[in-house]
């Protein structure tokens, strides 16, 4: 049911690789869900769904994760995709995400945040707004903390389509159309611009640990 992306085994391997030295270097002393500082791991399975026409259909993923929460109303996310359905379209399915969180309650047994971010195919345009595969994600989650270091969560992000994904694809589709010879076609989808689904939501269900 789900095949590994491997452009992004070399990231998973990474984050285990740090989780493993925070696990092996920290002293019972180090912070914990709802400290001041703290630092987590995570494995996210996802559900989403991807919009309509050629694009339609549910998908399945399954992330690992990175978190770092401070000053108890701030925190980031860092994530990869590991697995997912092989027999899915990729669109709208990027490999990174990067949330920005503000938690509106955080305390020792449950937190609430809202969450804005950018999700793209690779770590250059994840930094870039404008990039060719960057799409905005905006949302929230909220977690139960159990045993202090343990957490279970829930989030919700609707996944929209930055500018520079959107000039790709009408430049991609213009170039098909002038290819097919149909230019009055090409030049009327400049004009018009390119329709997107707004719809597009992911659901995830998440198991934390924090250091």
């Amino acid at each position: 049911m789900f095949a590994s992306t491997p452009k992004s085994f070399s990231l998973s391997l990474m984050i285990f690789s740090v989780a493993a030295a925070i696990v092996l270097l920290a002293s019972p002393a180090l912070a914990d869900s709802d400290s001041a500082a703290t630092v987590a791991v995570s494995s996210r399975l996802s559900y989403q769904n991807s919009g309509e026409g050629d694009f339609q259909g549910d998908n399945y993923t399954l992330h690992l994760g990175m978190r770092a929460e401070f000053l108890y109303f701030l925190g980031a996310e860092f994530e990869v995709a590991t697995m997912r359905q092989s027999d899915q379209s990729d669109y709208f399915r990027p490999d990174l995400r990067l949330t920005g969180h503000l938690h509106l309650i955080n305390n020792e047994s449950f937190d609430l945040y809202l969450g804005i971010g950018l999700a793209a195919d690779n770590g250059a345009d994840l930094l870039n707004a404008s990039g060719a595969t960057t799409l905005y994600r905006l949302g929230g989650g909220a977690e139960y903390i159990f045993d202090r270091h343990w957490a279970l969560g829930v989030d919700l992000y609707w996944n929209l389509p930055g500018r520079g994904y959107v000039d790709r694809d009408i430049d991609a589709e213009r170039q098909d159309l002038e290819a097919n010879g149909s230019l009055e076609d090409a030049q009327a989808l400049l004009d018009q611009g390119y329709d997107y689904d707004t719809s597009n939501f992911e659901l995830g269900l998440a198991v934390r640990y924090f250091f």
